[in-house]
């Protein structure tokens, strides 16, 4: 049984580790589906609170240091105002705009 688990584990390691070799249209297509989940169930309080930590990490793993800016996210406890600013694609964009 645990050894399942740990077979689990380092297969979402190796999943997210892989996010960042993404050609840019695939990290932005990414980015546009993890706000997405973020604004259609985002809002459930609890679980809203959750998601934004995952989504940061996410985030960082996507566009690197820029995607830390996600973890504005988690200051809003009532989970009814960060679901509607896409944070994970506006990092995106910062990344490639700063990057050229």
């Amino acid at each position: 049984m645990r050894e399942k688990a740990k077979r689990a584990v380092y297969r979402g390691k190796a999943a997210a580790d892989s996010l960042g070799s993404l050609p840019a249209g695939g990290k932005f297509l990414v980015s546009v589906l993890v706000d997405a989940f973020d604004f259609a169930v985002g809002r459930i309080p609890g679980f809203g609170t959750l998601w934004d930590l995952v989504q940061t990490y996410l985030a960082y793993r996507l566009w690197g240091p820029a995607g830390l800016a996600a973890i504005w996210e988690v200051v809003d406890v009532t989970e009814q105002v960060d679901g509607f600013v896409p944070t994970v694609t506006l990092a995106g964009v910062l990344s490639e705009v700063a990057g050229r």
